[in-house]
């Protein structure tokens, strides 16, 4: 059965599929590029030891999770009752517009080369960099599916809130 929106309706999906670019360009790309550039103490890093490395990665992956995902799952909720959505429609244009953006970020990393590689620096090929974007190191990742999760969560409670 094809449903049949209204003008408003459509306009509020496009108004949610922004939304979703937006929150995960906001919180996934720009928030976690700052996390991910704060210095961390080289002391740090030895206090665990060469052995556990990989723990001390996953430690600071964590942590640097935790605000994605309660932004992301904020986010999504304060667009929902923004936009007073009671349907599911507007949280799966959320979805796709976040899905969106990882789509263009993904294609981004895969296809182009920064332009100011110095000329002794040899760039990856294409093949290592699609394994690169999607078989991760365990330890990140925290990091790759905070703002899924986040997006969970906010689904989770909405489902609830309309339950109850």
């Amino acid at each position: 059965m094809a449903h049949r929106f209204s003008q408003t309706t459509w306009l509020l999906l496009a108004v949610a599929l922004v939304a979703g670019i937006l929150i995960y360009q906001a919180f996934v790309v720009v928030l976690n590029g700052y996390i991910a550039a704060v210095a961390v103490p080289t002391e740090y890093f030895r206090w665990f030891g060469k052995p556990r490395q990989e723990l001390a990665l996953a430690i600071l992956h964590v942590a640097g999770a935790i605000p994605v995902f309660l932004l992301v799952a904020g986010a999504i909720l304060a667009v929902c009752r923004a936009l007073r959505s009671r349907s599911n429609h507007s949280l799966m244009a959320l979805l796709a517009g976040m899905l969106l953006c990882f789509i263009y970020w993904a294609v981004v990393f895969v296809a182009f080369l920064p332009a100011d590689l110095p000329p002794e620096v040899k760039p990856f090929p294409v093949t290592v960099r699609i394994q690169q974007l999607f078989i991760l190191p365990w330890w990140s990742l925290p990091t790759a599916v905070a703002p899924w999760l986040g997006f969970g969560l906010a689904a989770w409670l909405l489902r609830r809130r309309r339950e109850a």
